[in-house]
């Protein structure tokens, strides 16, 4: 039995007790030393299953077997990751609706290429059309910040990422970067306090020339980030990393740990 330990419990037991007195579909949420319980309504105003967090053990429901029971019985994972999909069940039991905020600041992702002069640069994003094709049913807002190759970013372009981090509604954010120097900008990202999760992710090969790892990385960045607790990461290649233990070896073409 994997047990959730110290700062975990009390920062998952914050958040269901947040998320559940929050969502107008919970008639009522107790709190214990140990437990949280909460009561739903149905749609015709019955009441419904309730809902229970046990420290250690995690969510189920009241009156049957709960999904989060096979989770406990068949996987090892780290706390950190427990406790995300706890988070995920209990949005989805109370039906509380996720919107994910994509922001675009340009890199090899989006470059065009140009067949007069076969020069790579910039025109509109590929992001709308790649969201289309992704085909996810949660909502999704794009946000353009920048159009730049990320050798040609500032530090006031760095800012402004932030700033548009800051000022955003939702709690999870993917954010397109080019990879030169995608680091650099989750390293300021990763310096400000943030309740957020932030998945950076870009390409190797722009989006629209065939074999492009775009897609997929625009793919894996979006789950991670609806997965993950808080905090800044890297996505890229198939694998996840915090933002302080990431760098791009450029010999190889791929992202690996420090």
């Amino acid at each position: 039995m994997l047990h959730l330990v110290g700062r975990q419990v009390q920062v998952e037991r914050a958040r269901l007790v947040t998320e559940a007195r929050g969502n107008p579909a919970c008639q009522q949420v107790d709190v214990g030393d140990d437990t949280i319980a909460a009561m739903a309504m149905k749609d015709d105003g019955s009441r419904c299953d309730g809902f229970h967090w046990e420290d250690g053990l995690g969510p189920k429901r009241s009156q049957d077997t709960h999904p989060i029971r096979t989770i406990l019985a068949q996987t090892h994972m780290d706390t950190l990751r427990f406790a995300a999909i706890i988070t995920h069940l209990f949005l989805q039991r109370f039906q509380i609706i996720m919107t994910l905020r994509i922001i675009a600041t340009g890199g090899t992702f989006d470059k065009h290429y140009n067949e007069l002069n076969g020069v790579l640069g910039f025109a509109e994003s590929h992001l709308p059309e790649v969201i289309a094709r992704s085909r996810m049913t949660i909502p999704v807002e794009l946000q353009v910040v920048s159009m730049l190759d990320s050798l040609d970013m500032q530090d006031t372009d760095r800012q402004n990422v932030l700033a548009a981090c800051q000022a955003a509604t939702e709690k999870q954010i993917v954010i397109v970067h080019g990879t030169d120097t995608m680091r650099e900008t989750a390293e300021v990202l990763g310096a400000a306090t943030s309740d957020k999760t932030i998945v950076f992710t870009g390409a190797m090969i722009p989006y629209e020339i065939a074999n492009s790892d775009a897609l997929f990385n625009f793919g894996f960045a979006c789950a991670a980030a609806q997965m993950l607790p808080p905090g800044v990461y890297v996505a890229m290649n198939g694998k996840v990393f915090t933002w302080d233990n990431v760098t791009k070896n450029r010999a190889a073409g791929v992202f690996q740990a420090l």
